[in-house]
């Protein structure tokens, strides 16, 4: 964008990347971290800090980044995906028959973030609906058995031998109103004392 509040050409925007010495990207969510943008400086030869756009764009799928793990053999969650390309009767099916033995199923966008948009169902037929919802705004939907456990983050950076993870960061929800909780925007980025983090973890 200029000073005046017009859009840049294309060209005259790689102009300005190429004169730049390196590019630290902070964007977060759509084109920042989808690998848009990590697309756009590698066509413009731009060095910039951070992963490839091809790697981006696997990593903000939560299908693709979640298959693609367990090809690798890294333990996932399995998962169901369902589009705009079925039908609604197929979305439908796959959300009531999708893992049986499941109590309850968390259906979310396919890509996006900070739990924007997941739900937790304990009665899928209350679900189509909503995945009906999610399908017409994203595209792309992910049904997967609810799991409980003990929630941990962590970083991966690539270090000169290799990957290397930092200290796991555990992630304790208080204060929940019901079981279907998770930890949404809400507790992740507004004040309060619904969330808690133990580092290193218990």
């Amino acid at each position: 964008m200029t000073l005046d509040g017009s859009a840049l050409a294309a060209e005259e925007l790689v102009a300005l990347l190429q004169g730049v010495d390196l590019v630290f990207p902070a964007i977060h969510g759509a084109f920042g971290e989808d690998g848009q943008l990590q697309a756009l400086l590698e066509s413009a030869k731009v060095p910039f800090i951070g992963t490839g756009a091809s790697a981006c764009q696997v990593a903000f799928d939560k299908f693709r980044a979640t298959d693609t793990m367990r090809k690798a053999g890294v333990g996932s969650v399995p998962g169901i995906l369902v589009t705009a390309e079925q039908s609604a009767t197929e979305r439908g099916q796959a959300l009531l028959g999708a893992f049986p033995e499941a109590a309850k199923v968390v259906i979310k966008p396919a890509q996006g973030g900070s739990s924007i948009d997941v739900h937790v169902l304990a009665d899928r037929s209350a679900g189509v609906d909503i995945i009906e919802g999610l399908v017409s705004r994203y595209g792309r939907v992910v049904i997967q058995p609810w799991i409980t456990g003990i929630e941990m983050t962590t970083i991966v950076m690539q270090g000169p031998s290799g990957p290397v993870a930092l200290i796991p960061l555990q992630i304790e929800l208080r204060n929940r109103l019901s079981d279907n909780e998770i930890f949404d925007y809400r507790r992740k980025y507004l004040a309060s004392n619904d969330s808690h983090y133990y580092c290193l973890p218990s």
